[in-house]
């Protein structure tokens, strides 16, 4: 993948998770939308929470996590990432 590209899936991420905390997308859905982002990009150390908070939020209600219960993870991640972009 070329750096340019990396650079756009990046920006992409971060308008992601603007809108997330704007409320024009579903946290569950953006969150889902930016661990893709994160796999595509290889793990990036800024994207990695989105990686374990999208396979967290489904098929583990029988331990407690819900996708619900994952939703302020989900919105003190877009915080930080849209800090570290301002």
């Amino acid at each position: 993948m070329e750096e340019t590209e990396k650079i756009e899936m990046l920006a992409d991420a971060v308008s992601i998770a603007k809108k997330i905390l704007a409320g024009d997308i579903d946290p569950n859905l953006g969150c889902a939308k930016l661990g893709e982002i994160n796999r595509d990009l290889d793990w990036p150390t800024e994207l990695a929470a989105f990686g374990l908070l999208a396979h967290e939020q489904y098929d583990h209600e029988n331990i407690g996590i819900t996708v619900e219960s994952c939703v302020p993870e989900i919105i003190d991640e877009c915080t930080k990432l849209v800090a570290s972009h301002s």
